[in-house]
């Protein structure tokens, strides 16, 4: 597939070390050539592949130079993009690189769009669209743990178990085709009803499993929402300034402190986790009810909830109805706090069939490191290095498309039909699953993906 030649400033805008020009296409090395001087008189397209060169880019008309740079040049196809690259490293800052891409735009480039680099690696069939995924997945990393689950999909997990469900039901197809053409002949390896539903059933269970990967793979790229509720003044705030370990809201000793909602993420066992500071629930008016309105509305998005009490004192009717509704959430925690005054006895007591239930004390510090090991195991985290891949919003979409078209297909031969009417399912099956690595996905679902990564990526 042929292109023309693209170039970006492929670093972020601003002051740093360096800054780089990226240039991808036929003409890369030639542009390169045309505005680089070397001290050893080397010309990039005559140098080898995956050298690096010292020298200059000048002004072609005056010979000025705009700026001393280090050139690595990448032949295709073994390159990023499979084509021609040269990527000028330029001093950073604002203007050089400004500069050199000016140049190497009069000399015939054409500015790239977001995501065009890794749009080519695509299309020229180095990686498949999961992987140009996880490629600005990475970029966008915001823990240890989200980084790991790109590379995971960068390297191909994703792929290889597509491929692998994909040749499971190719094969299947040709069984089917063969019954189809020979049905007088049974030693031509044509399989059975029976055999063709089995293999349905062990691919579906394989796409359902992977589609429910998401949950814990939004949380891992996204980061866990954490939400702090309580009636007012039972320390969420200072409970929060504990856990970010800096003071991020007001703490005060009168109600109505937070009227809104005050967020911030912290990194624990390398999964982000945000942590949100609500106003105390209670009955109100006025500009604090608002506060009260957006803490009910947060319980709703919250992955996690922190339902603190105060442990010192008897639970109320205030306690009870927000237990009631912290309930509704399968993963949440009960912080028994101001355990430095002394648990009230049937405080503890109440709570005492809770799963994860632990006594702090914000003022003092006392076990809220032991409740951030808590929420991190309540929000699923898990070691990277062990980690599997988990799949997307889109991936799970067109997994659970899959899955389905093999149901219909499984419930077809379950009433009787025809073997050959499960033909129809399963390719609707393996197009679905096609769009997962691009083979299938539609040109507008395409352009989408790699309309949201950076220009110069």
């Amino acid at each position: 597939m042929q292109f023309d030649t693209i170039a970006a400033i492929s670093t972020a805008q601003g002051f740093g070390g360096i800054s780089i020009v990226r240039i991808s296409g036929p003409e890369a090395f030639d542009i390169c050539s045309s505005i680089f001087t070397s001290p050893s008189k080397t010309k990039i397209k005559d140098a080898p592949s995956f050298t690096i060169h010292y020298g200059s880019i000048c002004h072609t008309q005056t010979g000025e130079a705009i700026d001393e740079v280090l050139v690595s040049k990448m032949s295709g196809p073994k390159s990023y993009t499979r084509e021609d690259i040269i990527e000028i490293n330029c001093h950073g800052g604002l203007v050089p690189a400004r500069l050199v891409l000016e140049l190497v735009v009069a000399k015939g480039a054409r500015l790239a769009e977001a995501g065009e680099f890794t749009k080519r690696a695509f299309l020229n069939g180095r990686i498949d669209l999961s992987q140009a995924e996880a490629v600005g997945q990475m970029v966008e990393a915001n823990s240890e743990m989200s980084l790991a689950a790109a590379m995971s999909q960068l390297s191909g997990a994703t792929q290889e178990a597509v491929d692998s469900i994909k040749g499971k039901l190719v094969g299947g197809l040709a069984e089917i085709e063969v019954a189809i053409q020979y049905p007088e002949y049974d030693d031509l390896g044509a399989a059975t009803d029976e055999q063709i539903a089995g293999l349905l059933e062990e691919s579906i269970a394989v796409l359902r499993q992977l589609a429910s990967t998401y949950k814990k793979g939004q949380a891992i790229r996204e980061g866990v929402k954490a939400v702090i509720i309580g009636k007012p003044n039972v320390g969420k705030s200072m409970l929060l300034n504990r856990l970010l370990g800096k003071d991020r809201a007001i703490v005060a000793d009168f109600m109505g402190t937070t009227r809104d909602v005050i967020d911030d993420w912290v990194t624990i066992r390398g999964l982000a986790i945000r942590f949100y500071d609500t106003a105390g629930i209670r009955e109100t008016s006025g500009i604090e009810q608002l506060g009260v309105d957006r803490s009910i509305a947060a319980i709703d998005e919250a992955d996690l909830i922190i339902f603190v009490v105060d442990a010192s004192q008897p639970l109320d009717s205030q306690d009870k109805s927000i237990y009631e509704m912290a309930a509704s959430k399968p993963e949440r925690i009960i912080a028994l706090n101001k355990s430095d005054l002394g648990a009230n006895p049937q405080t503890k007591a109440f709570f005492s069939g809770e799963e994860r239930l632990i006594e702090v004390s914000a003022k003092d510090n006392t076990n809220v490191g032991v409740l951030a090991e808590l929420v991190a195991d309540a929000s699923g985290a898990f070691e990277a290095s062990g980690m599997n891949f988990t799949v997307t919003l889109r991936h799970k979409l067109a997994l659970e498309s899959a899955a389905q078209a093999l149901s219909d297909g499984l419930e077809a031969l379950k009433k009787g039909f025809p073997i050959d009417f499960v033909e129809t399912d399963i390719n609707d099956c393996l197009y679905h699953l096609g769009q997962i690595t691009g083979e299938s996905a539609p040109e507008e679902i395409i352009d989408e993906i790699f309309s949201r990564f950076c220009i110069g990526k």
